[in-house]
């Protein structure tokens, strides 16, 4: 399993850096790092989740202009927080994985926009951010999700 996760890994930041320049829509790409958390917190357990959850962390903050280490902390708090609500909710329905997601992306969006503000005294994000980023996430994240627990599920043998 450490293996899957690790190739998991790669794939998921080489799609991230594919996805963030060819692959826009209003000016919006995929959060794929963040999709991978969620479905690290439902497939792996979870010291090996936020583990995971901090890797991806470590990989936004190198891809991206804001404050290093901002990522890894709001994506190993929020793997921290699916891994406490995962023995109280279910995970596995379609609804409340899509519904956490969309929570917890505005959870990270609100975050971080704060904490910029704290420092530099001006709104990170555009409304467009607000408003598209979510839901585009949200339309393809099923897909991301049913490809990734193919690929890192453990068959069984009799």
């Amino acid at each position: 399993m450490i293996i899957k996760s690790i190739v998991y890994y790669f794939v998921v930041c080489s799609l991230q850096y594919w996805s963030a320049s060819h692959f826009k829509i209003f000016g919006v790409s995929l959060d794929l790092p963040f999709m991978a958390v969620f479905v690290s917190t439902s497939l792996f357990s979870p010291t090996h989740s936020m583990i995971f959850s901090f890797m991806l962390g470590f990989f936004s903050d190198f891809s991206s202009w804001g404050h290093f280490g901002l990522y890894c902390l709001s994506y190993v708090l929020i793997s921290y927080f699916l891994n406490v609500l995962k023995n109280r909710t279910d995970l596995n329905s379609t609804f409340s994985r899509n519904l956490f997601l969309l929570l917890f992306l505005y959870f990270n969006f609100i975050f971080y926009s704060f904490f910029y503000f704290a420092i530099y005294k001006l709104w990170f994000f555009g409304w467009k951010d607000f408003f598209i980023a979510p839901f585009f996430n949200l339309i393809f994240f099923e897909i991301f999700y049913r490809i990734s627990q193919r690929y890192l599920s453990e068959k069984k043998c009799l």
